[in-house]
């Protein structure tokens, strides 16, 4: 082998070696993620009294809706106390899809894939689950606006916290909470 063969072939071993260690790593942080996904199937269920989470879910409504003219705000008010926000269990099912319920409500899909479903309200929405930084969000939206719900576990796993934030064409500020759950 002459000198210039001979460089060639440790040049082509490093990009080889390079390029394999770089799938190891990519394979190994995306086998991460599902079994840091799966920590959090299991049912919760609202941590605090039903009153307490109302008056969360009141105040956050009151902060957004503020802006509006009061008959504005009336209707609104009455709109979103009918979707009761506050939502007393979360079931979450982690495997090939996604599965969260919230009271008597399925969302499913796979993760970053999104699909067409049904809300509560009957009306089809998109809908997405992210997993990034250890915390799982789903992502509904129509035309009229979104919601956002992001779910961050504590680290000794029994303690499940919903931040929820809400986005609508004719809301001026976002509905923003946070409720938290036990694991049962």
């Amino acid at each position: 082998m002459t000198k210039t063969s001979k460089r060639l072939h440790v040049r082509t071993s490093l990009v080889v070696l390079g390029l394999a260690l770089g799938a190891l790593l990519t394979h190994s942080a995306a086998a991460d993620a599902p079994s840091d996904l799966k920590r959090f199937a299991g049912n919760y269920v609202y941590a605090q009294s039903t009153s307490h989470g109302e008056q969360v879910v009141e105040k956050a409504l009151e902060g957004a809706l503020a802006e509006l003219n009061v008959a504005k705000r009336m209707l609104a008010m009455a709109a979103m106390k009918r979707r009761s926000l506050l939502i007393k269990s979360v079931r979450i099912v982690a495997g090939d899809t996604v599965k969260v319920r919230l009271d008597e409500f399925d969302a499913e899909a796979k993760l970053d894939t999104p699909k067409t479903i049904k809300n509560p309200q009957g009306k089809e929405v998109k809908l997405l689950f992210r997993f990034k930084g250890g915390k799982l969000e789903q992502i509904m939206k129509s035309d009229r606006g979104s919601m956002s719900t992001v779910y961050k576990l504590d680290a000794d796993g029994k303690t499940l916290h919903r931040f929820v934030t809400i986005k609508g064409k004719k809301l001026t500020k976002p509905i923003r909470f946070k409720l938290t759950y036990k694991r049962t």
